[in-house]
Formats: C-alpha cells, structure tokens, sequence
C-alpha cells in the first residue's frame, strides 16, 4: 500500500520518537553511571556532579552544537515572539525542572523505576486537558490507566529493583523520596509537552529545540539562585558554583560528554521531530518506550531486574497503548 503524504510523515515523526527513547534511556544509564561513581584516579578531590549540574552541562552543550549547527545553515522557521515564549516555558518546566528531578531520582528509586514513572506522563497530559480543556475520557481510557499504574506498581515492588547497582538495598525512605522525585518530573515533562506542541506547527526543529533549551539554561541559573536563598542554604554564589561546576571542571566534562552526546545532541532533534510531526498521542507513546530499552540495556550496566520488572514494564507500555488509542 502507497503512503499518502500525511502517512509518511506521521511514519517517519514515529521512527524518530523511537530513536530519540532508545537513545534518552541509554544516556539515562551512562548519566547514572557518572553520578553514582566518583571520578577515577583523582580520590575525593572531586565529588561527582550533581542532579542539577548534569542537567545544565547537558543542555549548554547541546544549545552549543545545534546553534553551531544552525549557524551553518541548518534549521528551518525561526519561532515567533508568542511560539518563542511558549517554547521557552517548555523548556524552564520540561528541560529546567522536569529533567533536573529525573536525574535526582536515578540513585534513590533506580533508572528503570525512574522511567517507568515517566510513563505517566501521556495519562498526565490527558488528565491535565481533561482538567482545564474540557476533554473527555471514556470508561476505556480510564480503565488503561489502571492498566498503566498496575504495571509500574509491579516494577516499583521488584525485590530486585530495590538494590542499587552495587548491590546494597536502598533506604526505603530515600526511594520514596526518588520516587516522589520521579512524580515531580512526569508532571513536569506533561505540562512541558503540552505548553510545545501547539508553538512547534509553524517553527523548525532546531530552532524550536534551542527556544526550548534557552528556557532550560536561564531558568536553571535563575531556580539556583533562588535556592541559595532558602534557609539552610549556603548561599547563592555557592549554589550557583555547584550548579556550574561540570561546566567548570575538566574531568567531569570529559565524563558527560558521552552522555550528553548519545542522550541529548542525539536525542532532542529526534524528540522534536516526533512531538512535531506526528500526533500529540502518536508521539507520546513512541516516546514512552525509553522503559521497554532500558530494560534489557540496563544488564550491561549491572542493573539488577527481577521477573515482576519485565512484566511490569509491558504492562505499562500496553496500558500506555491503550490510554493513547482509546
């Protein structure tokens, strides 16, 4: 059977949605890697970065390349003013925020319990329209739900999941904490998702994922300062110099500079293209499918996963399915 036209680009939108969750769950496991084991051969002279730090490395990096990318004359239509602020309060909640928690989560609850909680994000999407858009759901969508909260209750209660990479169980109040953490940042990315689909119609992809990381970047620096202001805190300059310490520190750039590459220079265009070009359900559930390769990706890095994780996780990507095409 020929295509048509509007086919092949949602075919093509759902190939890079692929690609970008393949690519974000292997740099997902090469991030947690860097944040879980001090740097080599240089003892305690350098702690690893934290959650934060990672995120901002990550996106300065990639907002370096694909402006270097668009300055030789890449790209496509740059954003308007409105598109442009749209796109920039995605990336403050989804790249900012929503990121930072996803990568505080990963030494607390685990990357694949981590991203099974990321599959929330397209119900999250749909209960946010139902909410404040008038959408409607129907008995089957909401019974998908309970298909999708069964399957990440069964990897969350994995006996194996409960012990770190190491091997040492985790603190049953600090993987409550990372999954709380791993909540926060679903919801972010929902409203992340939400507050870019409508702005990138008429912009292209790179131009659209730098207004996005540009939100990112400014408002990261700007959370940072605000919580060296908080009570208990050491204070802004020291906030802000923990904040930039991979941008300012040799070995741990050299250390996130693979992750960054594979999960985000790789990954965002890809990401771009399918929220772009494929439909809000279509793109979220290609995207949702980071779990489904974590999985098995997750043995090379030691992860541990027992029975309860595997079925789990196609639980939950069968009731992702069915919320998206109910």
């Amino acid at each position: 059977m020929i295509l048509s036209s509007l086919d092949s680009t949602v075919l093509l939108a759902a190939a890079a949605g692929l690609g970008s969750a393949f690519l974000w769950g292997l740099g997902c496991l090469l991030f947690d890697r860097v944040q879980a084991r001090p740097p080599a051969g240089v003892g305690s002279s350098v702690a690893p970065p934290s959650a934060a730090g990672m995120n901002l490395f990550k996106n300065s990096l990639c907002c370096a390349v694909l402006l270097l990318v668009m300055g030789l004359g890449g790209g496509g239509a740059l954003p308007g003013v409105g598109a442009f602020w749209w796109l920039f309060l995605s990336g403050v909640i989804g790249f900012a925020i929503g990121d930072s928690l996803y990568f505080a989560a990963f030494p607390k609850a685990g990357v694949q319990v981590t991203a099974m909680v990321g599959n929330l994000i397209p119900i999250l999407t749909g209960l946010l329209g139902w909410l404040f858009l008038g959408e409607t759901a129907g008995a089957a969508t909401w019974f998908w739900m309970v298909v999708v909260l069964s399957g990440i209750s069964l990897v969350v209660l994995d006996p194996a999941g409960r012990s770190s990479d190491a091997g040492p169980a985790r603190d049953p109040k600090e993987r409550a904490l990372g999954l709380l953490y791993a909540f926060g940042s679903a919801l972010s990315q929902a409203l992340g998702i939400v507050a870019a689909s409508s702005a990138f119609e008429a912009v292209g992809v790179l131009p659209g994922t730098i207004a996005r990381l540009i939100g990112g970047i400014l408002s990261a620096l700007v959370i940072g300062a605000f919580a060296g202001l908080l009570p208990g805190a050491r204070g802004i300059v020291a906030e802000l110099s923990e904040l930039t310490r991979p941008l300012r520190t040799p070995l741990l750039m050299r250390m996130l500079l693979v992750p960054t590459i594979v999960a985000t220079i790789l990954s965002l265009p890809l990401h771009s293209t399918a929220v772009r070009g494929a439909p809000p359900h279509i793109a979220a559930l290609v995207l949702a499918t980071s779990p489904l390769f974590i999985l098995p990706l997750g043995r090379f890095f030691g992860a541990r996963h027992g029975p309860l994780s595997l079925v789990g996780t196609l639980i939950g990507f069968a009731g992702v399915a069915g919320v998206l095409l109910a």
